[in-house]
């Protein structure tokens, strides 16, 4: 939230990792994270804005929250069962935009064939 930027809290992690040995344990929760943290940018800004526009902020937060918050549970209930080797490995440069897009991955293939759901809340 305190960076408003899901690409710039990317890099940040992605320098860490360089410099500091970033595991996945700590990346993932770090790039779910940006991925809802980017949000607030848009919903300072409706402020002042029309139902409409409000509603559109709130489309966008809740695609975030109901595509990170399934793929979470997902991904750390299928790590307790099958206790992922990655998990401990440093992320490198190459896994924090994998999982980034992975997360985006998910959202889109869980949220095409539910997005009125999406529209019925924002209402």
């Amino acid at each position: 939230m305190l960076i408003q930027s899901s690409d710039a809290t990317i890099g940040i992690v992605q320098a860490f990792a360089l410099s500091v040995g970033v595991t996945f344990g700590m990346a993932i929760p770090l790039i779910c994270g940006a991925q809802v943290g980017t949000c607030v940018t848009a919903l300072i800004s409706s402020l002042g804005t029309s139902n409409n526009g409000k509603r559109t902020v709130l489309m966008n937060l809740y695609y975030s929250l109901l595509k990170v918050i399934p793929f979470m549970l997902l991904f750390y209930l299928a790590n307790s069962l099958l206790h992922f080797s990655f998990m401990e490995k440093s992320v490198g440069m190459i896994g924090i935009p994998m999982f980034h897009t992975l997360i985006n991955l998910f959202g889109a293939l869980l949220w095409i064939p539910g997005g009125n759901l999406i529209v019925l809340l924002a209402i």
